[in-house]
């Protein structure tokens, strides 16, 4: 959930979502809520190409629940956000994260780069494909992740996307993952 405090800064409330995995690491439950700011730092050229940026900042940390896929403590992320109009229908973005996360007694840093183009197809239906890369604490860990999905916009203040990817690693081998979910504006 997002709630825009001003222009420039909104309030946003994750709630638990409900996984289901099957492979390298196999099970199901939720994970825990979350609640952080989004702040727009900078305001892209509002023409068309890449000459300025849209940039913003979310920070935001999760609330242990005991969901099977949460945590016992407090997780901090923070992302750089960033979006170039390359279209009036045609968006590239990505963003660079971090979380310092906590997985059984180990805590330890998760960092994260993608790169997205998304596609308006109608004002309701747009497609993106991803690619995204994660890091361990020693960047030797690595995990890359390429995706796609489509979002349908069903009311303004109310859109469903879903999802379907292929996560990949030299040492563990692939992972094709799908997801569904939605999107409420207050």
């Amino acid at each position: 959930m997002r709630y825009g405090l001003n222009e420039r800064v909104e309030l946003r409330v994750g709630l638990p979502s409900y996984a289901w995995y099957q492979g390298r690491a196999s099970g199901s439950g939720a994970g825990d809520p979350w609640l952080g700011f989004k702040v727009r730092v900078v305001d892209g050229d509002p023409g068309m190409g890449i000459d300025r940026p849209d940039i913003a900042v979310e920070t935001f940390f999760t609330v242990p629940a005991g969901g099977s896929f949460g945590s016992d403590e407090v997780t901090p992320n923070i992302y750089l956000i960033y979006a170039w109009n390359l279209s009036e229908t045609m968006v590239l973005a990505g963003n660079v994260f971090y979380a310092n996360l906590v997985a059984g007694d180990e805590r330890f840093s998760q960092y994260v780069a993608s790169l997205s183009v998304t596609q308006a197809l109608s004002s309701e239906i747009a497609a993106y494909y991803e690619y995204f890369r994660y890091f361990g604490d020693d960047f030797a860990s690595q995990r890359n992740v390429v995706n796609g999905g489509l979002s349908f916009t069903l009311t303004p203040d109310f859109a469903v996307d879903s999802i379907v990817g292929l996560g990949f690693d030299d040492a563990d081998g692939s992972e094709v993952f799908v997801r569904l979910g939605g999107n409420v504006r207050w």
